[in-house]
């Protein structure tokens, strides 16, 4: 018996033995699953979170991106591009490509890459829409999709409209003086210059062009530097009729020659206001100087300046012929001249000066006018 009880007891410690070290092992396997459970759940987080992090800089993106699987249907389209492709409700997503992008050119581009497999990339024209993109198709890797992200340029394209409007509207206003300098010059080297009195008068009218050229040339150069921010305004209290005295002082033999009526008002009691004041006076100028050009002779011309709600108001008011409505809204933009309302020379840059400087003080200026009634200009800035 004494050897049953010994091999029962072996048994007994053995199974306990292998019981503990199936205990261990399963704990271990136990912590390792564990382990193992954690990193991945780390690994969803940082995926969950990178995805949060794309998606929200892909919706704030203002260029418009698609997501197409290998069926060519949208399975992602961030906000700009249901706004550029108009379906800022429902959504592109679950569409086809080709009902999402509904223009040839864009279709073709994101076809050519699903054949090629390469990136392809194409400007279009999208009349209806008024835009003008840029579409750039890139295959996935596998050949399962692709990414499309569609550029909208069309505001690059307009300033380079209006720079070579610029350059084209700038080249037409100096030919006219340049060609008058060319012919005065040419007659004066052909023998004019023995004629004194012809002589006098050839010179009289090529320096009042080369004043031309040059009142052209300082009035841009001082656009340029109003558009570009480098014309710093020195800002001092001043009483708002300053301003106004010194443009009519320096415009006044205008208005004698002119054969016109000049009418200032400036209250006494109107408060300081704090601007730079050879910029406004300049505006002042380009305003005042533009009623005496357009107001016939024996017409009135009136300047005045209020306070509007804190603000100050200086108002010139002629009686002109009045600018027609399709004009109205144009009479700011460089170069543009009301030939059909108005008639004289200039560069057509002042009011754009005005405006500018106006802006650069935080102010506004806009007119009001009709045909046969005169017309109006104000121009307003903070205190």
């Amino acid at each position: 018996m004494d050897w049953l009880t010994f091999l029962l007891a072996a048994c007994l410690a053995f199974l306990g033995w292998y019981a503990l070290r199936l205990r261990q092992r399963l704990a271990q396997q136990q912590a390792t699953v564990q382990r193992t459970e954690r990193e991945w759940q780390a690994r969803l987080e940082t995926l969950s979170l990178e995805r949060a992090r794309l998606a929200a800089v892909l919706s704030r993106m203002t260029d418009a991106v698609l997501v197409a699987d290998e069926a060519g249907r949208v399975t992602y389209a961030n906000r700009a591009a249901n706004e550029l492709f108009g379906e800022p409700a429902s959504g592109l997503a679950g569409r086809s490509v080709s009902a999402a992008l509904r223009h040839h050119q864009l279709i073709q581009v994101w076809q050519r890459s699903r054949e090629t497999g390469r990136p392809q990339q194409d400007t279009v024209d999208l009349p209806r829409r008024r835009r003008f993109v840029q579409i750039t198709a890139l295959p996935d890797a596998g050949g399962e999709g692709a990414l499309i992200l569609v550029q909208d340029l069309t505001r690059l394209r307009r300033l380079e409209q209006v720079r070579s409007q610029f350059v084209s509207d700038f080249s037409h206003e100096l030919r006219t003086p340049l060609a008058s300098i060319k012919a005065l010059a040419e007659t004066l080297a052909e023998g004019a210059l023995e004629d004194v009195a012809a002589a006098r008068r050839f010179l009289e009218h090529l320096v009042r062009e080369v004043d031309a050229v040059d009142r052209m040339t300082q009035d841009l150069l001082m656009l340029a530097r109003l558009e570009s921010g480098r014309e710093r305004l020195q800002r001092r209290p001043l009483s708002p009729c300053e301003p106004l005295r010194a443009a009519t002082a320096r415009l006044l033999p205008q208005v004698t020659r002119g054969g016109l009526q000049l009418d200032v008002r400036c209250p006494a009691n109107l408060p300081l206001v704090s601007v730079d004041a050879d910029s406004l006076t300049r505006a002042l100028m380009n305003l005042l100087h533009n009623a005496i050009k357009f107001t016939p002779p024996g017409g009135r011309v009136t300047l005045s300046v209020s306070l509007v709600a804190n603000r100050i108001r200086w108002q010139v008011r002629d009686t002109g012929p009045g600018i027609l409505p399709d004009d109205l809204p144009h009479i700011f933009e460089r170069f543009y001249k009301v030939d059909r309302a108005r008639s004289g020379s200039g560069s057509g840059l002042g009011l754009s000066i005005v405006r500018h400087i106006a802006e650069s003080h935080g102010g506004r200026v806009w007119a009001e006018s009709a045909p046969g009634q005169g017309s109006v200009f104000y121009l307003e800035v903070p205190l």
